[in-house]
């Protein structure tokens, strides 16, 4: 009976912990804006946030993938922990073909316990790694603006912590893509306004727009 309860007291610790640092994570993450510091620099830091997780078993590296061009790839933004190789093959990828892929044109978290060769196609057979892993869209209203890989120990089961924690990270990251997405567009219409500025005859030039 000593012995069932200690195990239950020492579960209940363990599971308070984890929601501070839940909370902790989050907050650190919430706290970065596109005044605080370069962009890729801050994407960077939050994946090292996610890898420090203490129960998230994470094999340390993780990576954020942004939706690009038209028609939409995936582009390789920022990473912990990968390969020299997965760099290089995985920089750019097609959207129909991997695991990543799925998430972004689903908008669903896809969860895999073992990848499989269809899950990582760019990746050679002889250097797809034995592992797991999290694909996490990452939304804003609704729309797909990139996905959050984070690779875990192979045979892992997911739970409802994890779940909701990335949860959480890809809709805080949505919003500093997002303001950053924005910041780009205004000022690319600054260095449009500034060359209009430039021009000798402008009311002419608005008459031709």
């Amino acid at each position: 009976m000593v012995t069932k309860i200690s195990k239950s007291r020492y579960y209940a610790g363990k599971g308070i912990q984890d929601t501070v640092k839940y909370f902790e994570a989050i907050s650190k993450i919430l706290e970065m804006s596109p005044e605080h510091g370069e962009y890729k620099e801050q994407l960077h830091k939050i994946l090292n946030i996610i890898c420090d997780m203490p129960w998230m078993p994470i094999r340390t590296s993780a990576s954020v993938f942004l939706v690009s061009g038209n028609p939409s790839f995936l582009e390789l933004y920022s990473h912990v922990g990968l390969s020299a190789n997965a760099i290089e093959t995985c920089n750019k990828v097609n959207i129909d073909l991997c695991m990543s892929g799925r998430a972004a044109k689903t908008g669903k978290m896809i969860f895999k316990t073992l990848i499989q060769k269809e899950d990582c196609p760019y990746v050679n057979q002889d250097n797809l790694t034995t592992r797991g892993q999290y694909a996490v869209p990452i939304k804003y209203n609704h729309k797909v603006l990139g996905v959050l890989n984070i690779n875990v120990h192979e045979g892992h089961n997911q739970n409802d912590l994890e779940i909701q924690f990335l949860t959480d990270v890809s809709t805080t990251l949505s919003l500093l893509i997002k303001n950053h997405l924005l910041m780009n567009e205004i000022k690319h219409m600054d260095n449009k306004f500034n060359k209009i500025k430039t021009l000798p005859d402008r009311g002419q030039w608005y008459r031709n727009v």
